[in-house]
């Protein structure tokens, strides 16, 4: 039997790249007829027993997964999903980790962030077990918006709202935000007075879990989770001359997160261990961000929220997740406003 590394005979290749090509247009052959995963079976059975080595059988299916990235993303993860079983087996965990972060990119592409999570995270563990550690924060970073991202999002539809409730809850300026590609805050796409924001084109099907079995109606809790991720990100950045420079960064994504929770005991420990942790930090824009945020949410101020948002976002453009999560808070901090509005 051939060496791990050794290189396929000019037979060999034929063979596989003929039979990927076939298959990656059964589909086409058949009139768009789905086959429902006997494409992948059908690769299984001719690829393995063909080639020399499991690194070869590992590229086959790399290979099968670009073809079938044209026709069907759930076949092509299938695929990887070999390669990198492949991989890990012959301790090549550089290129297992590569392929499960495509994975995950395709999970992403398909607004399955829960898969997309699980995906990242062993990715992130295989980068971190080569020493990679720039790419192991890329995945690990993903992990943490997605979590993020879905923490406040529900798999039941949100009510529908007349025109004078969206005036109360919808101001000019969050319709300029929502238009940064936010999908994840208050939409809903049947109510014509969204026309011309993302608002009104949110599919909500776009973030239901495929698990049937899970409960509906329920908030997943995970701003902890991205608040740890992001602390260590920064933690482990420090002492490192090319990663130190983007700690702010990572420490103002974790601030976000902490505000979302809207407890400002926990808001302020935060910006009291991060000044421990990087005492240059106080000196930052991103700092006086989220203490005055942190202050008017104590104040339960939201003009003063408001005007701290436009401040920063003049000088430092948000982007749609620090957008999404700035609007969580705004909307936390109407609605507490608006409960004791009703009490008195």
């Amino acid at each position: 039997m051939a060496g791990v590394f050794s290189v396929p005979n000019m037979k060999t290749l034929q063979i596989y790249t003929i039979k990927l090509r076939i298959a990656s247009n059964l589909p086409n052959l058949l009139g768009g007829v789905k086959w429902n995963g006997l494409e992948t079976r059908w690769i299984d059975n001719s690829i393995t027993p063909q080639l020399d080595s499991k690194h070869e059988a590992a590229q086959a299916y790399v290979d099968a997964a670009k073809c079938f990235k044209k026709t069907s993303a759930k076949e092509a993860i299938s695929c990887l999903e070999q390669a990198v079983n492949l991989y890990t087996e012959i301790g090549r965990f550089n290129m297992a980790a590569r392929y499960c972060k495509e994975i995950g990119e395709l999970y992403e592409l398909e607004h399955n962030f829960e898969r997309a999570i699980v995906y990242f995270e062993r990715s992130a563990d295989l980068f971190q077990s080569e020493e990679v550690t720039s790419s192991a924060n890329q995945c690990k970073q993903k992990v943490a918006e997605f979590s993020a991202q879905l923490e406040q999002i529900m798999e039941e539809e949100p009510p529908l709202l007349n025109c004078e409730e969206i005036d109360i809850i919808i101001t000019e300026e969050e319709m300029r935000w929502a238009n940064r590609g936010n999908k994840a805050f208050g939409a809903n796409r049947e109510n014509k007075a969204f026309e011309g924001t993302n608002y009104g084109n949110v599919d909500w099907r776009e973030f239901e879990d495929d698990d049937e079995t899970q409960p509906r109606n329920k908030l997943m809790c995970r701003y902890p989770k991205a608040v740890e991720i992001y602390e260590e990100i920064a933690r482990k950045s420090l002492n490192n001359n090319l990663l130190k420079y983007g700690v702010k960064g990572h420490l103002l994504n974790a601030g976000l997160c902490q505000l979302c929770r809207g407890d400002v005991v926990a808001i302020t420990n935060s910006l009291e261990r991060y000044q421990e942790l990087d005492p240059t930090f106080s000196g930052t824009r991103e700092y006086k961000f989220l203490a005055d945020l942190a202050a008017a949410i104590d104040e339960e101020d939201i003009a003063r929220f408001t005007d701290v948002v436009k401040e920063f976002d003049s000088m430092t453009r948000l982007d749609a997740w620090k957008t999404t999560l700035l609007l969580r808070a705004k909307e936390s901090l109407k609605a507490k406003e608006l409960e004791e509005d009703d009490l008195t």
